[in-house]
Formats: structure tokens, C-alpha cells, sequence
């Protein structure tokens, strides 16, 4: 017996990551231990019986003259025995994954073909995977009639996964002899993924001196769960500036992960376009350690490419480990070439630019050459080289001569002869290296030309040349070396340019762009004709005439461009016929006049744009006149486009002035008590402006064919407004009259448009007028979303229900507070009632043509008993403002109103200074709103006191104090209720300061409080020291999750705290801390399901209740506690009835609200609080 003495093999990371490098078998995998039997081998063993086998078979075995061993010169078998292979135990198998043992097997026949392996030979493989003490028999190889095979020529693979059963898994060739795909040479035993260790047996059996079997190879396979990584950080410092013979030095960060001993990092270069095929060793550095981290210092070699994309890799050889890749860096070989290198051409000069390379340079050196560039490199330092800008005076290089040294850019070059195209080569010098140059190139100009192109070049006068540029072809520019003529091609005042005319000059197709000025201030400016006009001001450009009018030859013409301005900075410009008003200035559409100068411009018997025709609506704009210079005089003015006064002034004179195109302006506009009337007569016109328009006794005629559009808010006050073609006021617009306003053109001439936006708003005072009044309503095709809309007839007289041809209709009953649909078409509307529309489509609008109402109105308040509601009309074709400090009569009415709101589903409520659910004190034009009476015998009257222009749509109030906001939210449903606490207010129901609570759609939340039984929307309460509890009402007709929102908790004096009581919970809120509640909510909860805890709202700027006191109230079946924040610790609360008998006892804690049941209490009982500060007692009143 052979025996081999053997310890355990234990696996470290550094053996690993060693045999990492050298045994890999695929993916991942690495060889854990293994046992050729050559030379030093990572896996021991024992053995009995069997020997070693070298070298080869003779040519009578089979196979034939084949090597025993698969690898090296040693293989391990036995003949006509039984050989046994005990391997040593392999520890740390928990660093690795898809772990298994294989072996490789040759079976033999000797001294003949007619031998070999038969059914009683075998090859038995068991595994261990505690050391030895339990064995498992996994993988048996079996013979069958003489077969035989080599390790190569056999390529069967017998495999299975250990499963510890001591059964093994059998293998066998189907036939004898030579065997090739079931010669089995490969044995494999997969390893759980939880072994920690393993040791192997092998043992072999033949019966027959002429059987032979061989094994080799006997390995520990798995794959490394963790390896050793390098990381490759940032390279200090590039760009690396060498040349042929200087290297340049740096550092490149490492980190990495793993054990290390003596391991030599070395730093790798890639070449210049990253790629590290043939990698050349820059620095290495010798590291030791677990994880380590550093710097290696480099050298990068002398001659290396110039290139930006060198990069960096770590290696380690030892274990074997492949560094991460740096980020890309330069190196620079000898001087970099500048960038960006550029030549502007100027008279007799040139102005060259560059931008310096980012290192590696000494200085810039730039040769001229004329005609072509210099293709000789320099040399040296640079010492034998002057420059000089003024060329042909620095030193002379091939050809050329050396204009600059330096690294500043800009400069300018002189002595340039104009008309000669000059090369300009940047070099850049880095020691005695010189780049290979870079060039630019540019003609110095010519002299302008008087025939040439010329533009502004900056502000200036147009006779200095310095202002202006010049071209031969429109595209390339020079300083202009003279002022342009007539005789120029075109003549451009560019963007911020002024230029000014101080002396006499002549021009010919100028253009002044958006933003150019020009001003014409003094001399004679003659413009002579061209092509087309001959002087064209674009949209945003100005020619102002600061001087005598220009002189025009004849044909020659200003074309003033939309958006264009002409403008007078001088007197003597306006006459008639004359001036801007000649011929030769053509006006486009909204092109502009503008009259700056505060002297009367020519207003009697002048026509301004006398040449326009009817679709062009050029603006007259005055800016400066002030009062008391009115411009004006017996003769008629016509201005055949918009009059725009930007400042105050009065016209006088009895002519008359007519604006065809409408007046606007900022300014206010005035007709003297002898003036003249005032006239618009265009077919398309407007009136608008920021301020008013005040008329004397001509007042102001809208002329027969004339369309009119008010489309801003505009007062026209004084004198008579007379519509005798027609006036529209736009949906967002609003118009006042305070005159007689007398619309001879029947209701088609006065029209009140409405949109999306809002209605037109008409205040006037004059009985009967005609009129159309629109009304836009928005609809639904959801007959059941209740989209319905209020709404009232704008008339002084009835009309018929075929007005709401399409909508449905219904009238509110006042004696039966019930609504009633109205089907005929035929059914008279009163307009002293308000009516219900539902439109069921997404929008229309209705036209009510008739008579406006002006002065008293009294609306219908039939109701034959108290508390019902009337559903009343806003007259008027504006709107009205129930705050209004007059005009109101409002008999045993409350203080109130409640409008239907389609998007909310509820009632929009205002009264005694605060609104819900968008609720407003202004009541639009075409409103129906209900009103409530307090007694019997109701009235409502109201007169032209209410009116009011007002477009909100939202409600707008006084910021009031101390008044709290509860509202909910579902879907686009939402309800809204106040309460609040005033003066003169009671806890009951307060007629003038409570609102009665008018319920909205079954799908929208519904929110209430109550007092003396009634619901309100609104409520006031008293100020008081003591704590007031509120129930709030909430409801809606789906079961989950709901939220109720607070605000206005700002309102209230510091210090006052609110609480939201949850009956069905428990849960007391704190508002300051929680602006909203969210609960579950349930169709069968009570309503009353919330209370309102107020702890002394006094009024008074500061809570009641110092920080040193508690609040202790009761209300129901509770006694509340609130202890102040100072009180710090818990305190003990004792309740005796008042012979002191004790009836309960709690403990409460300091900032939070604490409620006690008091269901089996009933009158006077004490509360005593006990605690670290002392005691303190207060009575309250249990009642039932």
C-alpha cells in the first residue's frame, strides 16, 4: 500500500485571485485545487493500491501508442486491482459559485485489441462534504466488453448533481471495443452552491492484468463570488506638453478593492484615439494592503503624438487585474495651433482675432504675406524675430513680414494697400517649438464709392462718414470712408441707430428698420425720386421731422409702413394739402402720425390722410397738447383714420370734427361749449381708451353707415350721443353716457355683445332707448347635471318665452315656492320676475331686442307669507350692486341673495358683507337672484343708483376678521359656509347677519350650521370670553373618503385657538395645526356630526384666556378641557356635583384638547385641576 500523508487545503483570496490568473475554464470560473500528478499540485491525496503510469501505450494497446496522462507526464492507475484515491478537504468553498469536481478517464486494453474495460470493471467517484465523515457514492463508470478509449478520442461526458444519497448515478459504453461519443473521459459532479467544503474519493477496479484504467486531472472547479478590481481616476495635470526629446511627468489617481501584497500596479498609455492594442508603461507603483488607493507617478515619453483622446488604464499582473480606462486627456507634441483665427477688413487695415491654444506655448507669432501665405516653419526662440503692425517694417519671413509677438488678441494692422487680398499665419512658439500655423485672410477695403451700398454703423449725424458702412454688393461691409447721397443704392438706419440731418442733405431710397431713427432737425432734406417710394419707415422705425418739411422732386414719396412712424417735432407741418398731409407721404393701415410738440396742431379746414381709402385706418396721435391750447377753428377737420389723444386738450371752434376710424387714447379728449360736433363715420371704427371723452352741447354723432366698437371701458360724458348708423360694445367692454344717448337706428344700431369673457355693459340715462342685449349661456348635454342658469329679461317691457327657443324654461312660483316648466312658445315672460334656463348643449346666445330699462324698477315679491323666496331680475343692461350706498328699497326683505352656480351645484350666497360658494355683492347683467322675505308684504324696488360696470367673476368682499371658511370638495361639486363672529350679533338666528341655507344639487357635498333650528350658510355670533360650540351639518350622497377644508384662521386674534370636533371618531382637531380634515364617510351618518369649538373670540386683538389658565366648557352630554402650553406636565381633573360628592376623574395633558363624558351628569358641577402649578376650579353646566 502506497500511502501519501496529506493536510487540509484551505483556499485564501490571494491564492485565489493567483490561480485566477492562471487557471480560468470559462465565464467566471476558476480552478479551486487540482491534482495532475506532476510537479506541485493545490490538491492532496492518499491512495491504495494502483501506481502512476508515464509515458506511452505500445502499438499493440489499445488505444495505440497513446500518452497515459492527459497533461504534463504522469497519469494515476491500476491493473487486475483495486486502486483508491482519498483527496485532501478543501475549505472556503463559500467565496465561490457553480462549483463542481471533474476528473478525466482512459480505459485500456493491453497487448491487444481483444481486452479491456467489461461490466465487473468500474470507476466509482464518492464525495464528502464534511470532511470525510459521511462519503456519497454520485457518479459510476462500468465497463462492457473489452471496451476502451483515450481521454481524446473519447468524448462521452458521464455528469450528475450531488444529492448525498450514497447512490450513484451509473454510466456505461452500449458496445465493446474502441468506443468514441459513450467512451466516458469526462466525470463531473455538480456541487451545491451551499458547500463550504468537499474532499473526493476515486476508486478503480479490474479484474485482468491486461485492463488498465488512468485518471488525470483530478480538479476543484467554481466561479469567484468577489475579485479584485482597480479603478482608474483622474490624470493629473494635461494637457502633457513634450517634443522629441522631453518627456512630461504627472500622476493618475488609483483606487481599488481587494488583498494586495506587493503587487505591482503599472499605469498604461492608449494611443491617441483611446485604444490600448499595443499599451505602452508609463509608472508603476508597488502596493500592498487590503483595498488600496493612491497616485502613480507617470512620465509620458518623449515623441509621442500630438492628441486628445489618450487615456490611462491601471493593471495589476499579479493577481491578474485589468484597471478601468481614465477619461480621455491631450498630450501636445512641440506648440499647438491657435483656434479660431480671423481678419476683418478695414480701410487700409485689417483687425485679426484668435483664441490662444488652452497650454503648451510661449507666445503667438503672426506673419503677413501679400497675395498667398508663407510656408516656411520659424525656428529657435523667437529672439531673432521683431514684429512690428505696421506692415513691411518688422522682420522679413519668406516673403512676408512679422506683424505680432505677443498672447493678447485683438490688434490692428496697418500700412495695408486696399484692393490686396493679405494671408495672415498665426504660429505658436512653446520653447524652440513652433507650430505648423494657422491663417486667415482678408482684402482691405476700398474708398466708398458715392454709388455704393450704405447702412448706420452707430448714433450719429448723417454727415460724419464714421456713422455709416459701406458696400459694393450688399453683403460685404467697411467703414464708409464719405456720407451717402442720393446717388447711393439703398440707404439703411438700422435697429438702435439714430442719425440725425443737421445740415442740407439729399437722399434716395432710405429705409429706417425697426427700431432706426431718423431725424431731420436742420438744413434743407431734399428727396429725390427713385424706384419705388423713396423713403420707407417698416413697422417700429421713426422719421421724425424736427425741422422744415422735406423737399420732394417730383414723383418722389415716404411710404409710412404699418407699424410705422411719422412724427412731427415741429410746428408748420399739418396745413392742409401741405406737409405730412401732402401727397408725396403715403399712409399704410395702423401706420401712425405722431404729433409730439405741445403747440396746436392745424384743426380747420384740414383733412389728415387725405388719400386713404376706406380700408386703411392710419392713427393720428397726439402726445404732448395740453390745456389751454385747443386746436380748432370755424372750418370742418376731417381725419380719415384714428384720432389717439394721449394727453389732455379741449378742441374748440364751430367746425365740425370728424374722426372717421373712432377716437381713443389715455388722455382726456374735450369739446368746448361752442365746438363744433364731433363725428365718426367710418364703416369700421372704435372707441376705447383709459380715460373719458367730454362732450359740450354738439355731442357726438354716429353717422349713417358708420359701425362703431366700444372695446375698452370708456366714459363719454356731457353732451348728447346720437346713433344713427351703429354702436357695438364689445362682451368685454363697458360704456358709460351720462348725456342723452338717442339711438335713431332702431335696436339693430345699439348691441350689447356677449361671450365667454363676459357681456357688454351699457350706464346711461335716457328713457326708451333701442337696443340688443345678448346673453351667452353655456349648456350641457347632460340633461341631469343641472346646469341651469338664472336668468332675467334686460327690457323694459315683457317678452314672449319663444326667446328661449332651444333652452328649457321654467318660472319659480312664488305662492307655491315650486318651479314650473314653461313648453309653449307662446308664454309672455314679465321682466319684472327672473327665470330658469337649461341650455342642453355646450353653449348659445340669446338676443333681446327692445327697449332699455332706465330709473325706477320694481320687481315682483308676491309671497303671502314669511321666510319664502322670490326669484327676481337685474334690470339693467349692466350690472348692479347690492351694497350700493343708494338706490335701493328693499321692505321686510333680508339682507341676502342667493344665485344658482352651475359649476358648483350649489347656491351662490352673499349678504351682510360676505359670500359662499362665489357668492358677490355685484349682480351680473341678465341675472336672475333670488331674495327672501322677513315678513309679509315683501318689495324690492330699485333705480339707477345700483348700476354699476363690474366683470368679476368671483366674488370680491372687504377683508373682514375674525370669520372662518368651511368648504368641501367632490368631483367639480363643492359647497362653501361661513361663520363668524360680529358685535351686534346674538347666538340665535340674527335676521340681518345670518343667511339662510338654500341646498344645491343632491351631488354635491352640503354643509350647514344651525341656529334656533334654522340652516345657515352664513352665520355671526357673538364675541365672548367663553368658549362657543357650533354644530356643523355635512352631507352627500356617496359612501368614502371626504375632506373638509378651513381657512381664515388668520382672521382671528393671536392666540384664539379652534377646534373641529368628530362626534362619530372621537378626534379633536386643532385648525391652526390642521387646515383640513379627511374622514370616512358613510350615507348613514348623522349630519350633525361635526361641532365647532371657538375659545374665546373677544374682538378685542387678543385672546381671552391667558397662557396661565385653562379653558374648561362644556356643551351636551361633554365637559372640554384645553390646558395651556405652560402648564408642561399631565395635570389630574376631578368633577364633584356641588355637595363635593366626587363624580369622575381623568388625567388631561397640556396642548391638547381633552373631552370628558358627562352623559349621567345633569347641572352645576366643578371641575378641579390639580397639578405641579397649583389647583384651579371653575363651575359648568350640564345641561339635557
Amino acid at each position: 500500500m502506497n500511502q501519501i500523508k496529506f493536510t487540509n487545503t484551505i483556499i485564501s483570496f490571494c491564492l485565489l485571485a493567483l490561480l485566477m490568473a492562471s487557471s480560468l475554464d470559462g465565464w467566471g470560473q476558476t480552478t479551486i485545487a487540482m491534482q495532475d500528478f506532476d510537479g506541485t499540485n493545490t490538491l492532496t491525496y492518499t491512495v491504495t493500491g494502483g501506481t502512476t503510469y508515464t509515458g506511452n501505450s505500445a502499438s499493440a494497446d489499445r488505444p495505440a501508442s497513446s500518452a497515459f496522462y492527459l497533461s504534463s507526464s504522469t497519469a494515476y492507475g491500476v491493473s487486475n486491482g483495486t486502486a483508491t484515491l482519498t483527496f485532501g478537504n478543501v475549505t472556503g468553498l463559500d467565496a465561490y459559485t457553480a462549483k463542481f469536481v471533474e476528473l478525466r478517464l482512459a480505459s485500456w486494453s493491453i497487448s491487444s485489441s481483444g481486452n479491456g474495460a467489461d461490466a465487473t470493471d468500474n470507476v466509482i467517484l464518492s464525495i464528502s462534504v464534511d470532511n470525510g465523515v459521511n462519503w456519497s457514492q454520485e457518479l459510476r463508470i462500468n465497463g462492457n466488453a473489452n471496451a476502451y478509449w483515450h481521454y481524446t478520442t473519447g468524448t462521452g461526458a458521464a455528469s450528475t448533481t450531488y444529492d448525498g444519497d450514497d447512490t450513484p448515478t451509473t454510466f456505461a459504453p452500449a458496445g465493446g471495443a474502441n468506443r468514441t461519443t459513450d467512451g466516458y473521459s469526462t466525470l463531473l459532479v455538480n456541487l451545491p452552491n451551499a458547500s463550504t467544503q468537499v474532499r473526493i474519493k476515486v476508486v478503480m477496479l479490474n479484474n485482468s492484468t491486461n485492463e488498465r484504467w488512468t485518471i488525470d486531472n483530478v480538479r476543484l472547479v467554481g466561479t469567484p463570488t468577489a475579485s479584485n478590481t482597480i479603478t482608474t481616476g483622474s490624470v493629473s495635470t494635461p494637457p502633457f506638453c513634450i517634443d522629441a526629446s522631453n518627456p512630461a511627468t504627472g500622476t493618475v489617481a488609483y483606487t481599488s478593492t481587494g488583498t494586495y501584497a506587493g503587487a505591482t500596479f503599472t499605469a498604461k498609455l492608449s494611443d491617441a484615439t483611446g485604444a490600448f492594442d499595443a499599451p505602452v508603461s508609463v509608472g508603476t507603483a508597488s502596493v500592498t494592503g487590503t483595498d488600496p488607493s493612491g497616485n502613480i507617478s507617470i512620465s509620458i515619453p518623449a515623441g509621442t503624438a500630438s492628441g486628445t483622446g489618450y487615456k490611462i488604464r491601471i493593471d495589476c499582473a499579479s493577481p491578474a487585474v485589468t484597471g478601468t480606462i481614465s477619461a480621455p486627456f491631450e498630450i501636445v507634441n512641440g506648440a499647438k495651433n491657435v483656434t479660431n483665427q480671423a481678419a476683418t477688413i478695414d480701410i487700409n487695415a485689417s483687425t485679426l482675432s484668435w483664441t490662444n491654444p488652452n497650454a503648451c506655448y510661449d507666445e503667438i507669432m503672426i506673419v503677413g504675406k501679400a497675395s498667398t501665405a508663407v510656408t516656411a516653419i520659424p525656428t529657435g526662440n523667437g529672439t531673432a524675430y521683431t514684429a512690428d503692425l505696421n506692415f513691411g517694417v518688422g522682420t522679413a519671413f519668406d516673403g512676408g513680414y512679422v506683424l505680432y509677438k505677443g498672447i493678447t488678441s485683438t490688434q490692428f494692422v496697418t500700412g495695408l494697400t486696399n484692393g490686396t487680398t493679405y494671408y495672415y499665419t498665426f504660429f505658436t512658439r512653446y520653447g524652440t517649438n513652433w507650430s505648423t500655423g494657422a491663417t486667415a485672410n482678408a482684402t482691405p477695403a476700398q474708398t466708398s464709392n458715392a454709388t455704393d451700398y450704405f447702412r448706420s454703423k452707430i448714433t450719429g449725424n448723417w454727415g460724419d462718414y464714421t456713422s455709416w458702412e459701406s458696400s459694393t454688393d450688399n453683403t460685404t461691409w467697411i467703414s464708409a470712408t464719405l456720407a451717402p447721397t442720393s446717388t447711393a443704392n439703398t440707404i439703411t438706419i438700422r435697429n438702435a441707430h439714430t442719425i440725425t440731418i443737421a445740415a442740407s442733405r439729399t437722399a434716395d431710397q432710405v429705409v429706417i428698420q425697426n427700431g432706426g431713427i431718423l431725424i431731420h432737425s436742420a438744413g434743407t432734406f431734399t428727396i429725390n425720386d427713385g424706384l419705388d417710394n423713396d423713403i420707407i419707415i417698416e413697422s417700429g422705425g421713426i422719421f421724425s421731422l424736427a425741422s422744415t418739411a422735406p423737399v420732394y422732386s417730383t414723383g418722389a414719396s415716404t411710404l409710412v409702413s404699418t407699424g410705422g412712424t411719422l412724427r412731427i417735432a415741429a410746428s408748420g407741418l399739418t396745413g392742409n394739402g401741405a406737409g405730412v398731409n401732402a401727397a408725396s407721404y403715403v399712409y399704410q393701415d395702423a401706420s401712425i402720425l405722431e404729433y409730439t410738440i405741445t403747440s396746436s396742431f392745424s384743426a380747420s379746414g384740414v383733412t389728415y390722410f387725405p388719400n386713404v381709402d376706406q380700408n386703411t385706418k392710419p392713427i393720428f396721435r397726439v402726445t404732448s397738447i395740453v390745456s389751454p391750447t385747443t386746436p380748432g377753428g370755424g372750418s370742418n377737420t376731417v381725419i380719415n383714420g384714428i384720432f389717439e389723444a394721449n394727453s389732455t386738450f379741449s378742441f374748440t371752434g364751430g367746425g365740425t370734427k370728424t374722426f372717421r376710424n373712432g377716437i381713443r387714447g389715455t388722455g382726456v379728449l374735450s369739446q368746448g361749449a361752442s365746438t363744433g360736433q364731433f363725428i365718426i363715420n367710418g364703416t369700421t371704427a372704435d372707441i376705447s381708451g383709459a380715460d373719458s371723452l367730454k362732450l359740450g352741447p354738439a355731442g357726438l354723432s354716429i353717422a349713417s353707415g358708420s359701425a362703431v366698437t366700444v372695446s375698452s371701458n370708456k366714459l363719454i360724458s356731457g353732451g348728447p350721443v346720437t346713433i344713427d348708423g351703429s354702436l357695438t360694445i364689445n362682451s368685454n367692454a363697458a360704456l358709460t353716457v351720462t348725456g342723452t344717448l338717442t339711438n335713431n337706428a332702431g335696436t339693430s344700431g345699439l348691441v350689447l355683445k356677449s361671450g365667454a369673457s363676459g357681456t357688454g355693459s351699457l350706464i346711461h340715462n335716457t328713457n326708451n332707448v333701442d337696443a340688443t342685449i345678448e346673453r351667452y349661456i353655456t349648456g350641457s348635454t347632460n340633461l341631469s347635471s343641472k346646469y341651469y342658469h338664472n336668468v332675467s329679461i334686460p327690457l323694459n317691457s315683457s317678452v314672449q318665452s319663444s326667446e328661449f327657443t332651444g333652452s328649457y324654461l321654467f318660472s319659480f312660483n312664488q305662492a307655491t315656492q315650486l318651479w314650473e316648466q314653461i313648453t309653449a312658445s307662446n308664454v309672455t315672460l314679465s321682466n319684472t320676475e327672473a327665470y330658469m334656463i337649461f341650455y342642453p348643449n355646450t353653449s348659445t346666445t340669446y338676443n333681446f331686442a327692445g327697449q332699455l330699462n332706465n330709473g325706477l324698477f320694481t320687481a315682483t315679491t308676491a309671497v303671502g307669507s314669511a321666510d319664502q323666496f322670490c326669484l327676481v331680475p337685474n334690470p339693467y343692461p349692466c350690472a348692479i350692486d347690492w351694497d350700493a350706498a343708494s338706490g335701493w328699497t328693499k321692505t321686510n326683505l333680508y339682507d341676502a341673495i342667493w344665485v344658482w352656480n352651475p359649476v358648483s351645484q350649489t347656491y351662490a350666497t352673499y349678504g351682510s358683507y360676505t359670500g359662499v360658494n362665489g357668492g358677490s355683492r355685484y349682480i351680473p347683467e341678465g341675472q336672475g337672484f333670488f331674495v327672501k322675505n322677513a315678513a309679509v308684504s315683501p318689495a324690492l324696488s330699485m333705480d339707477n343708483g345700483v348700476r354699476v360696470h363690474n366683470s368679476q367673476a368671483f366674488f370680491d368682499e372687504p377683508i373682514l376678521s375674525n370669520l372662518l371658511r368651511i368648504s368641501s370638495h367632490a368631483a367639480t361639486f363643492s359647497d362653501e359656509i361661513v361663520v363668524r363672529f360680529q358685535a351686534d350679533a346674538s347666538i340665535g338666528f340674527d335676521a340681518n347677519m345670518d343667511i339662510d341655507k338654500l341646498r344645491g344639487s343632491q351631488y354635491a357635498p352640503l354643509l350647514y350650521s344651525i341656529a334656533d333650528g334654522r340652516e345657515l350658510c352664513i352665520q355671526s355670533l357673538p364675541f365672548s370670553t367663553e368658549t362657543m360650540v357650533v354644530p356643523i351639518g355635512f352631507s352627500i350622497n356617496t359612501d368614502g373618503e371626504q375632506t373638509l377644508e378651513f381657512s381664515g384662521l388668520e382672521s382671528f386674534e393671536t392666540g384664539t385657538a379652534v377646534f373641529l370636533e368628530d362626534l362619530l371618531t372621537g378626534d379633536m382637531i386643532d385648525l391652526a395645526e390642521n387646515s383640513q380634515y379627511t374622514f370616512l364617510h358613510s350615507t348613514g351618518n348623522s349630519q350633525l356630526r361635526f361641532r365647532l369649538h371657538f375659545m374665546g373670540v373677544t374682538g378685542q386683538g387678543n385672546a381671552s384666556v391667558p397662557a396661565s389658565e385653562s379653558a374648561i366648557w362644556s356643551y351636551g352630554n361633554n365637559i372640554y378641557l384645553n390646558l395651556p402650553e405652560s402648564t408642561h406636565q399631565p395635570v389630574s381633573v376631578a368633577i364633584y356635583d356641588a355637595s363635593g360628592r366626587l363624580l369622575a376623574e381623568t388625567t388631561a395633558r397640556p396642548g391638547q384638547l381633552t373631552m370628558i363624558s358627562a352623559a349621567s351628569l345633569q347641572g352645576v358641577v366643578i371641575v378641579r385641576i390639580a397639578g405641579q402649578q397649583g389647583i384651579e376650579t371653575k363651575k359648568v353646566y350640564i345641561s339635557k
